[in-house]
């Protein structure tokens, strides 16, 4: 999926030529055309995908389980480490609760099982959290760097072209990691495990805003306006391709901490939380934009060297702080999936017993 976004990504290439050249009326008629054909694809590989019908009683469920674990004294239930078992049906009627809603009568719909499926999709989704801090040094200022690059010698090539190294970056690093790197991992006994990936992708994008501070910084001291370099009419005698360094950085952490979180969120999550998993891994993006929208005012010069080195020692210290925290996620995972197996085999037993109990006789005569 990663492969394929970015894939598509490189069209950017030609709009910033259409903008340059002609027009922005152009540069955004290009990928107009694109979204509108979009649908006839769909319809020519709808026969070959597996449709699966939505389940529409994920988040009632959640949401009634959620208000049975925030109530009464959950404060002290976090403390003593009863907080889960607080909503587990067994537990509900071992103090003598029969009914979600006692006064509505209304029935418990859920077992012991939803609620260990809704606290591994919370603990799956902790790790997301720094990906607010990773989202802005992946390139999510991008108007910083953008002007970085304007304040540059440009030769000619739209300063927005040098984004468009992080996609074909990501496109040539992808299939060397999975058909290279990792295999000799593999082959010489590298346990280069989950935590491991993500944490070296949050230092090699944090590398990019390092970079990205080495630029300002010698743009500052070499354009003719000093420190105030992005509005000024002469460009620093630095050629804008070094800016490239930022983007090719970036992508590079991105193959390893982006499709690392795509693979916790798929094998994490339970089967009917998966849509929800991916939903809140999403939702960092949109937490970033926000985050980058509330500091966009101070994005100016003569501070915006400070700005690169600020959030790039902001990326090393999530992935110091990170990999202590996750230090034993695949001891994690694989208890969670010891867990998850256990209760399926408990549960067709007793599916088995039930059968066994109260057997379904065939009809073999109607008498009159």
């Amino acid at each position: 999926m990663i492969y394929c976004h970015n894939i598509g990504s490189i069209l950017q290439i030609a709009t910033s030529y259409c903008e340059r050249r002609v027009g922005f009326w152009l540069a955004f008629f290009v990928p107009m055309v694109l979204y509108i054909i979009m649908p006839l694809f769909l319809f020519i590989v709808k026969p070959k995908l597996k449709i699966k019908p939505p389940q529409s009683d994920v988040m009632p469920k959640v949401v009634k389980i959620l208000s049975v674990l925030f109530s009464g004294n959950f404060v002290k239930r976090l403390w003593n480490g009863t907080f889960w078992d607080y909503a587990r049906p067994s537990h509900m009627r071992a103090r003598g609760r029969e009914y979600f809603n006692s006064k509505k009568q209304t029935p418990i719909t859920w077992n012991d099982q939803w609620v260990s499926d809704i606290k591994q999709t919370i603990d799956s989704c902790k790790i997301f959290v720094y990906y607010i801090v990773f989202n802005l040094a992946d390139s999510g200022l991008g108007s910083v760097e953008t002007s970085l690059s304007g304040a540059m010698r440009l030769d000619g090539v739209p300063n927005d072209l040098f984004n468009n190294f992080n996609p074909i970056t990501i496109i040539v690093i992808i299939p060397i990691l999975e058909y290279v790197i990792y295999p000799l991992f593999n082959r010489y006994g590298i346990n280069f495990k989950p935590i491991y990936r993500i944490c070296f992708g949050f230092v090699v994008c944090s590398f990019s805003q390092i970079a990205g501070y080495i630029l300002q910084k010698q743009v500052y001291e070499s354009s003719p306006c000093g420190y105030y370099a992005s509005g000024c009419d002469e460009p620093a005698p630095i050629t804008a391709w070094k800016a490239t360094s930022l983007f090719i950085l970036a992508a590079a952490g991105e193959c390893w901490a982006y499709t690392t979180a795509y693979e916790l969120a798929y094998t994490r999550s339970p089967p009917a939380m998966k849509s929800l998993v991916y939903a809140l891994f999403l939702l960092m993006s949109a937490f970033s934009a926000a985050l980058s929208l509330a500091i966009t005012p101070a994005l100016k010069d003569p501070h915006l060297h400070w700005v690169f080195l600020a959030i790039g020692l902001a990326g090393f210290a999530c992935a110091i702080v990170m990999l202590v925290q996750f230090w034993n996620l695949d001891k994690w995972m694989a208890e969670e999936e010891a867990e998850r197996e256990r209760s399926t085999r408990e549960e067709e037993e007793a599916k088995a017993l039930l059968d066994v109990d109260h057997p379904i006789e065939a009809i073999t005569s109607i008498k009159s």
